[in-house]
């Protein structure tokens, strides 16, 4: 038998791919992130983004502050892989442009200004 990280669900003629990737849940369906999301809280937060793009006529998105699937910068030390979730404290309301300018990458800068903000969030300073 063959160990099961030897799989990554990529193969589609591979029934031990597909039986691996038929077992992962779902974005956003994760134990962690129903946990840790309220109910309906996406909801409200599109809501929060057709409100804002309808009082500034500028199309608006909800973001993911850390993605919830980074790329790394081909021949670049500065960029990470990093994954977030998909829950209320990872959202921001951006612009289009500025969301769509951001795209999946997240560099070691990016990672420790946000590691900054969680420690000063989670101590009671912000």
């Amino acid at each position: 038998m063959l160990d099961r990280s030897a799989f990554n669900g990529m193969a589609k003629d591979c029934s031990e791919c597909r039986r691996y990737e038929a077992s992962r849940p779902k974005r956003g369906q994760s134990p962690i992130e129903r946990a840790m999301t309220p109910r309906n809280a996406k909801q409200t937060a599109l809501a929060e983004v057709r409100k804002l793009t309808e009082k500034t006529g500028k199309p608006h998105e909800l973001d993911h502050v850390i993605p919830i699937r980074s790329k790394i910068k081909r021949g670049s030390d500065d960029w990470v892989l990093i994954c977030g979730l998909d829950v209320p404290d990872n959202w921001e309301i951006l612009p289009k442009e500025a969301n769509r300018s951001k795209w999946t990458r997240f560099s070691k800068a990016d990672a420790r200004a946000e590691e900054e903000r969680l420690i000063k969030r989670l101590s009671g300073e912000g």
